[in-house]
């Protein structure tokens, strides 16, 4: 992965973290039935393609835990998953923590979707 896909990543996730989700549009998404859902639910910029067949979408959700990064990694062959050093590689250049030091990881259809909870303030505190 060059500093092309790396630099969009970062812009992915300083979209993510300047529009968070709400716990209201949480419990919308998780009410919708997926197969009546759009594949992408967020706006485009919650998503980045990797040349290496990935995609991976990125949210800052309010949840009733507290504030959590939700990433969702999947790849462009049907009846495929993501590949463990892929995500790892990805978390890192996400500046996010190991998927192995998730809160929860999910596996939906051929999705890995991974929550961390965010120890930092608020993202109205948040410094740009």
């Amino acid at each position: 992965m060059g500093s092309e896909q790396e630099e969009a990543l970062l812009k992915m996730k300083q979209f993510a973290r300047t529009h968070p989700l709400t716990l209201e549009d949480v419990k919308k998404l998780v009410a919708q039935d997926p197969k009546d859902a759009p594949v992408h639910r967020q706006p485009e910029e919650c998503y980045v393609k990797i040349p290496i067949g990935f995609e991976v979408g990125l949210t800052y959700e309010e949840q009733e835990e507290g504030y959590m990064w939700h990433a969702s990694f999947s790849v462009d062959q049907p009846g495929r998953f993501p590949n463990e050093h892929a995500v790892e590689m990805i978390c890192a250049a996400l500046r996010l923590p190991s998927f192995r030091k998730a809160a929860v990881i999910k596996l939906f259809d051929e999705v890995v979707n991974v929550w961390w909870l965010d120890d930092d303030t608020p993202p109205a505190s948040f410094p740009a």
